[in-house]
């Protein structure tokens, strides 16, 4: 092909299909990032905090990367409210899940 002939091949060819995600297919990604749901035990989050819950079996302790303040997880104590901005990073850890009210 030469003269043209590719780009015409090009516009000529209709672009794939562009496939929609299912809103009811199960979620997917790291399990980190997938929310737990309330179990109604947990108290509603103070205004900018968000709850995370602690998987993990041995004790944590996490140090926000931006308000500073340290959290402490086990198993006796396994739901804290934390601070949105620091709560981005800190589900970056496997053990630890946001719940969702």
């Amino acid at each position: 092909m030469c003269c043209g002939q590719k780009r015409a091949a090009l516009w000529n060819n209709p672009p794939p299909a562009i496939r929609t995600p299912n809103p009811h297919a199960a979620p997917s990604g790291p399990p980190s990032v997938r929310p737990v749901p309330s179990a109604g035990t947990t108290k509603p989050a103070p205004p900018g905090h968000v709850i995370l819950h602690y998987v993990g079996d041995a004790p944590l302790s996490v140090r926000g990367p931006v308000s500073g303040r340290v959290y402490n997880f086990s198993s006796a104590s396994q739901t804290k409210a934390v601070d949105g901005r620091d709560a981005i990073i800190l589900l970056r850890i496997p053990s630890l899940r946001r719940v969702v009210p």
